[in-house]
């Protein structure tokens, strides 16, 4: 019997169900990490049981081992996204793929998720990429975004810095703090939407040509539910906006820049500067961000980022090479996922 043969008949492709719910739990905290986000039930519920256009916990795909019953042995996490076109009255379906892992000791049967993927979705977005799997993607990829990857380390504030290291996520107590005291003048700070949020979306899509997500899943993606627990911000000044996510990847307190919409230079070096700063004050000394915005790369430069050499490729994918992609292709990525960090359940 050949060796792929085998492998074909050992291991077996399925759907998440409950009665993985433990087994998922244990294989995440083998290949993740134990403190990684991927095993947490408000990760798990905000993909597949709050985003828009989930198809449920059968989007989660699961490897599993014959011999060993209900067992784990790899995963494909995705998320749903419909982009519409205005100018053609056009609406695709895309799948956000994330999170490929196999376990350590099952190296070498991740194809049957990468031709899965294949087959169940017919236009997918990756959202970062290396070694061999690049080469699997870069076979089917029908476009290439062309950003790069940055970050940028700070002394944080040292009493909250300790806060989010032993994973005490920021309060809205902590939020009113900051805005009396340190909030440029000219900038205004989210946790729930409102109307002037409302024209900043219009204001953001009426710039993009071709595909778009929705206001809703956006909606979905940027603001926070959480009156206690606040792992989201906007920033605004009322021309542009900036979205950041908190949370803790590796061990360290990181803050992501998860979107950005500018206008105008000056409202990209207003917003950033302010970034940083709530960054700091806040308890991260890590600020990180994804980007192909010719406004922010300035606005890095100034602030001080590096660009982060040998970074994922990212892409959109098809195996009939579909000419769709989007700019708002930071929204549809695992970008800022780590503000799952906080809850170990």
């Amino acid at each position: 019997m050949s060796h792929s043969l085998d492998k074909k008949n050992r291991y077996f492709l399925d759907k998440f169900s409950t009665k993985y719910a433990k087994n998922y739990s244990l294989f995440s905290k083998k290949n993740f990490g134990f403190n990684a986000y991927q095993k947490n039930a408000s990760f798990l519920e905000s993909i597949y049981e709050k985003s828009p256009y989930t198809g449920g916990y059968e989007d989660l795909s699961i490897i599993g081992c014959r011999n060993l019953p209900d067992k784990v042995i790899g995963c494909l996490h995705r998320t749903r996204v419909k982009l519409v076109n205005p100018q053609s009255n056009e609406a695709v379906e895309v799948s956000a793929l994330h999170n490929l892992m196999v376990d350590k000791n099952h190296y070498g049967c991740g194809y049957i998720l990468l031709s899965d993927a294949l087959n169940r979705d017919p236009i997918f977005f990756v959202p970062g990429v290396l070694g061999e799997l690049d080469n699997f993607y870069k076979r089917v990829a029908h476009y290439k975004v062309d950003a790069s990857w940055y970050r940028k380390f700070h002394l944080a504030d040292p009493i909250n810095f300790l806060k989010r290291l032993i994973r005490i996520p920021i309060s809205k107590r902590g939020i009113d703090h900051y805005v009396k005291n340190y909030i440029d003048q000219n900038i205004d700070l989210l946790l729930t939407g409102d109307k002037l949020f409302d024209y900043l979306i219009q204001k953001d899509f009426d710039r993009i040509i071709g595909y778009r997500v929705t206001k809703k899943f956006l909606k979905w993606r940027l603001l926070s539910n959480q009156e206690t627990k606040i792992t989201r911000v906007v920033l605004h000044d009322k021309k542009s906006f900036i979205a950041l996510s908190c949370g803790i990847k590796k061990n360290i307190p990181i803050c992501r820049i998860v979107y950005c919409s500018f206008h105008s230079q000056q409202s990209s070096d207003l917003l950033i500067n302010e970034a940083c700063k709530f960054s700091k004050r806040m308890g991260f000394p890590v600020i990180l961000n994804t980007s192909d915005c010719n406004f922010a790369k300035k606005s890095f430069i100034k602030s001080n980022f590096s660009v982060i050499k040998n970074s994922p490729n990212i892409y959109f994918c098809s195996k009939s090479k579909d000419n769709v992609h989007t700019q708002h292709w930071s929204l549809m990525g695992d970008y800022g996922f780590d503000e799952f960090s906080y809850a170990q359940e």
